[in-house]
């Protein structure tokens, strides 16, 4: 059973009373919500999606009772939070490039070039391009953004391969990363772009061909 109802932003507190109608019953309770973000593509390419997918919204979900969890645990309150993080920019998700090519699968949007979850030293990304090498991704600066940044790594699912990230700038190179693996920590970087038009993104091989080469741009965006 679902009940769905509009939150306005900032802080509120949560009452759940429940009564079983036998003398024991196991369930859970889970809350989930959106927040409203620039439109994007449908997270899936195939089957169903719930809550139902919303093209300018972005889901978040939180167990707040295990199914699993013995009945002292469900009765335990228990505090959550989560923070929700708003950016003067424009992640590129939301945006269409001018050109792209990849030498295996096909670029995602949300997903890794597997259309899997973006993982990258344990962590989970949910916005950002997937791709692999050799891939070059070709964007249009936006006016009055100044900065690149994302978050760049190895999907983990891999297992193996190596791989660079490379920025291009109007045909100049901007940054250069080392070589990184499945086991590698992701990279955050921050990279200025000002006064430049056209920004390639571009993944290489590490030296020993493009197997296996799974590469993110985790959270990519363009900043003021």
């Amino acid at each position: 059973m679902w009940f769905i109802t509009p939150f306005p932003e900032g802080r509120h507190h949560l009452a759940l009373e429940t009564s079983a109608l036998t003398g024991s019953a196991n369930f859970g309770v889970f809350l989930r919500g959106t927040v409203k973000v620039p439109p994007s593509l449908p997270p899936f390419e195939k089957g169903p999606v719930f809550p139902l997918f919303q093209p300018e919204s972005v889901l978040w979900s939180h167990v707040i009772a295990s199914q699993a969890g013995s009945a002292v645990d469900l009765l335990t309150p228990r505090v959550i939070t989560r923070s929700i993080k708003k950016i003067e920019g424009i992640y590129l998700d939301t945006m269409e490039w001018i050109n792209a090519s990849v030498g295996w699968g096909k670029i995602q949007r949300n997903h890794s070039v597997k259309g899997q979850t973006m993982t990258m030293g344990g962590q989970i990304f949910h916005r950002g391009i997937g791709t692999h090498a050799y891939s070059r991704i070709v964007y249009k600066r936006p006016e009055n953004y100044e900065t690149f940044a994302a978050t760049i790594g190895c999907d983990q699912k891999a297992l193996v391969g190596s791989i660079v990230f490379v920025i291009e700038g109007d045909g100049k190179e901007l940054f250069r990363s080392p070589v990184l693996r499945a086991d590698s920590m992701p990279m955050d970087i921050n990279v200025p772009i000002s006064g430049i038009d056209k920004l390639a993104l571009v993944l290489e091989d590490g030296g020993d061909r493009i197997a296996a080469d799974h590469g993110n741009w985790a959270n990519a965006r363009f900043l003021r």
